[in-house]
């Protein structure tokens, strides 16, 4: 809503811009919401002088909706130090798997719960540790419901509220597979985290999430809980496997780092600051990128 130039916009929403999403709250408070804020972004980044996507499918995917943009970077966040750890040979017993995000439709945590309960009929003992808490109010119910029916008693599934970015990495160590079943995402912020704790990674192949995992995980249909259940039991199954996608995950999360996404986030503001007050004036600095 700023009018003050010049002006770059960072893009970090996409429920607002996936159809497929955003009918998942039709006839809600937050579709409307979600269009109006659809409407304020779309405007602002057509009248920014620039633009910060954090991956490539977010700025193809947003710019198909709101027009192209003249000025545009892909500046992915980064991932905190205090994750980093070699990645993960041997498995626990029971097999121990994580999923951190907060309940949403978006990100079906029921589907999840439903797929560690048909491997463990197969006999494979795995538990599953939800972290994040309640956040959409109509996805908690369908977890409660998933949960009534293939672990009433919980033996088997644990949900905890949230967890400072700090406290994390120790809950990561303690497990053995990273789970990330989100189907819409800017920035998979919590997936690169996974990635770089060591963990195999089995991941939704929905949105960024291939641009940033890449071969370094196993993918499935985040809303088939029998496709998540493939995923999984590859990779409990097949140690070749997991050890190769661990260490893929964690070479390619070295790539995300605070210390890059700083730097080309002021050379993109310094440059196009440059770029403006060059066109304004009419006299380009002396290195040819604008006016000093």
């Amino acid at each position: 809503v700023c009018r003050f130039r010049p002006c770059v916009t960072m893009s970090r929403d996409m429920l607002s811009y996936e159809p497929g999403e955003m009918s998942r709250y039709r006839w809600r408070l937050k579709w409307l919401r979600l269009a109006a804020l659809r409407w304020v972004q779309v405007s602002s980044l057509r009248r920014g002088d620039g633009a910060i996507f954090l991956t490539r499918y977010a700025a193809e995917v947003i710019q198909r909706v709101g027009g192209p943009i003249e000025s545009v970077a892909i500046i992915p966040h980064g991932v905190s130090p205090e994750f980093r750890r070699d990645p993960r040979r041997e498995f626990g017993s029971p097999i121990r798997c994580v999923y951190v995000s907060p309940t949403d439709r978006y990100k079906h945590q029921w589907h999840v719960v439903r797929s560690v309960a048909n491997l463990r009929a197969e006999g494979h003992d795995l538990r599953l540790l939800l972290v994040g808490g309640p956040g959409d109010s109509a996805a908690q119910a369908l977890l409660e419901a998933e949960l009534a029916r293939s672990d009433p008693q919980r033996r088997f599934v644990e949900q905890q509220g949230f967890l400072a970015t700090g406290d994390l990495p120790g809950v990561l160590e303690g497990h053995d597979v990273f789970v990330f079943a989100s189907s819409c995402e800017n920035m998979p912020n919590t997936l690169i985290e996974g990635m770089a704790s060591g963990l195999p990674v089995a991941s939704s192949d929905r949105g960024p999430m291939p641009e940033v995992l890449r071969d370094g995980g196993v993918y499935f249909d985040p809303e088939s809980p029998q496709s998540i259940a493939d995923a999984l039991r590859r990779l409990i199954t097949d140690r070749d496997l997991r050890e190769r996608v661990a260490v893929r995950a964690a070479e390619l999360s070295a790539a995300y780092s605070w210390e890059r996404c700083a730097r080309e986030t002021w050379t993109f503001l310094v440059e196009t600051h440059r770029r403006i007050n060059s066109a304004h004036t009419g006299h380009p600095s002396v290195n040819g990128r604008g006016d000093t």
